[in-house]
């Protein structure tokens, strides 16, 4: 990450999706993962490619 705004934008947004996580797997029947660290350490490598390209081929950082 290029500075302490970006990092902090990129953590937002990860926020956003582990969020959006736990409501997808209370849907699905699916215990949601224990905290945010968990769930961030898991997907760590996945949250970054999909953070970089969201924000190099959408408009919006967020799934649709």
């Amino acid at each position: 990450m290029k500075n302490e705004i970006e990092k902090t934008e990129f953590k937002n947004w990860c926020r956003l999706m582990y969020d959006e996580n736990c409501q997808e797997r209370w849907r699905h029947g699916q215990n949601p993962y224990k905290n945010f660290n968990t769930y961030y350490t898991k997907h760590l490598e996945w949250l970054e490619t999909q953070y970089k390209q969201r924000r190099t081929t959408k408009n919006s950082l967020y799934l649709l």
